[in-house]
């Protein structure tokens, strides 16, 4: 419970960069193709995250199922930090 507010806070976050993203960099003819492609990794992804989560738990477990999710999120998380920082020259993200 206690870390419900943290990651709706990040949630939060993160869709907003995507709009002022989408508003301001998007140019005008590519704006509905790009919101097809977050919308099917948004929507349509966690579906087929689910199943393998699901497959992934009755093969290996429950604990290493979520510990495989962690780290696959804090990799994920570190390569866009290093993504961002290498693109930029500082680690500002907004």
């Amino acid at each position: 419970m206690i870390l419900l507010l943290p990651v709706g806070y990040t949630m939060m976050l993160q869709m907003a960069w995507f709009k002022h993203v989408d508003s301001g960099e998007v140019p005008d003819a590519l704006r509905g193709r790009v919101m097809a492609v977050y919308s099917m990794m948004f929507m349509g992804m966690a579906r087929l995250e689910l199943c393998l989560a699901a497959l992934l738990a009755d093969r290996l477990g429950v604990q290493v199922t979520v510990a495989i999710g962690g780290f696959s999120v804090s990799g994920g998380a570190a390569w866009f930090w290093f993504q961002c920082e290498d693109s930029r020259g500082s680690a500002a993200l907004m």
